[in-house]
This record gives structure tokens, sequence and C-alpha cells, in this order.
């Protein structure tokens, strides 16, 4: 990471001479060293308040560090702030927020982004319109996004795509979804201990409610194979006690018209033989 960082810099100190940029030295929110004097694109900029900047390729430290047009290298500060073009920066405070990024790195308290792909480390995490970001932290969001990694207590998704998600509560999803408890999931593994609702895939958990592969404890309102003690549902449904359509398996099974039966007991409550024994289908005459 450190010849990451240090390589970052020689490229912007590079770009910063080639563009005619300006060093800024230690000052309130305005630059008391510029070199050259109308410059607006500084290699370095340090404030003991908040600082402005037009364009900064390298580092910027600060109370408050706020970049307006373009942005290559490493803010660290109480708050950061990239207002135009992100291109590849390292975020450190705790606020942090980029715009039109195009990788970026986060750590703080709170962290926001919009753009392809980074890394967010933080108590809060949001992220809009991108292809990849690894989110890891409290609460974790993404709006609009491809795919990616959230780690979290809290993490929710506006798009289904392709991610991995595992925390306590997950709502949104695709890829595969490992928590307590998961909601409108999407397509793939979901995998809750307490509870599943809206996968489509391979649901597994004390209660799912999906549509595919249902194993759980209770099964309700799903849709496909559903393996469990109690199930609810259309398709094929193989339990102890079974209520729903298609074709039915268990030891009580309680369905409806079209429900094929095989179990001790077979209840049609419309069908022309309500109750059998073994085997039953319900029709009706």
């Amino acid at each position: 990471m450190f010849h990451l960082i240090v390589s970052v810099f020689k490229i912007a100190a590079s770009t910063a001479l080639l563009l005619n940029c300006g060093i800024t030295g230690l000052s309130g929110s305005k630059s008391f060293v510029k070199i050259p004097v109308k410059t607006k694109t500084e290699v370095f900029h340090a404030s003991l308040s908040k600082g402005e900047v037009e364009n900064l390729y390298g580092i910027n430290l600060g109370v408050a560090n706020i970049v307006k047009e373009s942005l290559v290298g490493i803010q660290v500060g109480g708050a950061n702030i990239s207002q135009g073009d992100t291109y590849a920066a390292a975020q450190i405070a705790l606020y942090n927020t980029a715009e039109k990024a195009g990788f970026t790195i986060q750590a703080g308290g709170a962290n926001n982004v919009e753009g392809v792909a980074g890394i967010q480390l933080g108590f809060y995490n949001n992220e809009k319109k991108g292809t990849f970001t690894v989110q890891a932290g409290g609460f974790n969001f993404t709006e609009e996004s491809n795919s990616g990694i959230q780690l979290g207590i809290y993490n929710a998704k506006t798009k289904p795509g392709l991610h991995l998600t595992v925390g306590a509560i997950n709502n949104g999803g695709g890829g595969v979804t490992l928590g307590a408890i998961n909601s409108k999931g999407g397509s793939g593994l979901n995998a809750g201990v307490l509870y599943n609702s809206g996968g489509t895939g391979i649901n597994v958990g004390a209660i799912n409610q999906g549509t595919g592969v249902n194993v759980g404890v209770v099964n309700y309102g799903s849709i496909g194979l559903n393996v469990g003690a109690v199930n609810k549902g259309r398709g094929f449904n193989a339990g102890v006690v079974n209520w729903g359509g298609g074709f039915s398996l268990g030891a009580l099974n309680i369905g409806r018209e079209g429900n094929f039966q095989i179990g001790v007991i077979n209840i049609c409550p419309d069908g022309v033989l309500p109750i059998t024994i073994l085997v039953n289908y319900c029709y009706k005459d």
C-alpha cells in the first residue's frame, strides 16, 4: 500500500509540473505560497480551516478539503469533498464524498461516492452508479450498481446485480446473500438464518418466501421445489405438512384443484374425494 501511494504521488507530481502547477504552503482557506502565482493546479495544499483547490494532483491536508474540478491524489482531513472529476483518489476523514469517480478509496465515518469503482471503509457507506465497489462497515447502501461486495450490519441495494453480500440484515440482492434476515432478495443464493424473502434461485433458511429451490423449516408462499417441515406454495412440496398446488409429498397434504398428493392423510376440501389415505388428486366433478 505504501509503495502504491508513493507511486501515485510521483505520477501526480510529474503531471503537475508538466501542467504548470503550483505548491501551496500552510494557510487558512487561501494559498500562502503559490508558484506560479496564477496557477489553478496544485500538487500540495494544506489549510488550517477550509481549503479550496481548483485542481489537485498530489496531497491535500486540512480540516475541510474541497477540490472543485479534478482530483488525482490523497486527501486527509476532517472532511474531504471532490466536486468535479475524481480520476483516482484516496480520501481519509470523518466525512468523504467524491463525484464522477474513476477509482476511489474512502476510509472514514461516512463515505459517499458516485462512480465506476472503489473501496469504502466506514460506519456509513453510500455508492451510486458504480460498476464494482467494495463496502465494509456498519451500514452499506448501493444505488443503481451492477456488482460489488458488501460486508456490514445492514446492507441495501436498489438494483439487482451480481453481488456478494454478508450482513445481519440484507435488503435487495443478487449473487450470493448471507445473513440473518434477507428481504427483497435477487437471483442467486440467499441463505438466511431466520428469514429469506423475494429471492429467485436457491433460498436456505428457517423461513423462506421465494421462487426456485426453497429449503427450510417453513416455506411460505414459495414457488418451485419446497423442502421443509411446513410448506405452503406451488410446485413440488416435500415436508411433514404441505398446503398448496402442484405435487405434494408428506404426512399431511392439504391441496386445491390440480394438486396431486402422496401421504398418510390427503385432503382436498373442494374435491370429489375430500379425504383419502396414501394417494389423492384434487379435482372437481
